[in-house]
């Protein structure tokens, strides 16, 4: 189940774009002064947005960690889709598969040449271009709607 969820750099991104939803899963860092390391990841039963300050002011940062449908869910909400597709290969160990970014206007970001064994490899390949273009667009002062 854990490879349902956006992996903890992902997620510590996305919390830095502004992505605040209900999930119910989350990264937190080490309790230990001056310790980076990140704990694995924790499931919980009942969804809650993790990124929230209040959570935060207990001193160790808390991250939401959003399954992968759902940070694909609030690009799409930006204006920004992910679309993943495959060559659709009779021999499947041939099978690639690739990625699209566009954006309502139609209007493409991505070198559509990429191709990448496994889908689950190409989703979190088209999760992170996502995160830079939406990073790059929000330095630049650009929005999508």
């Amino acid at each position: 189940m854990n490879r349902e969820f956006v992996p903890h750099e992902e997620a510590i991104a996305l919390k830095e774009l502004g992505f605040n939803e209900l999930c119910i899963g989350l990264y937190q860092k080490s309790s230990v002064i001056e310790d980076d390391t990140i704990l694995p990841l924790i499931i919980r039963k009942d969804a809650i947005n993790w990124n929230d300050y209040n959570f935060s002011k207990l001193g160790v940062p808390f991250y939401s960690a959003p399954l992968f449908q759902q940070a694909f869910k609030w690009f799409r909400e930006k204006g920004i889709y992910g679309d993943l597709t495959s060559d659709l290969s009779d021999n499947l160990e041939d099978r690639v598969f690739v990625y699209y970014i566009y954006s309502e206007t139609g209007c493409y970001f991505v070198d559509r040449s990429r191709e990448y064994k496994t889908y689950e490899i190409a989703e979190l390949a088209c999760l992170k271009e996502l995160i830079e273009i939406v990073k790059q667009n929000k330095d630049e002062k650009k929005n999508y709607k």
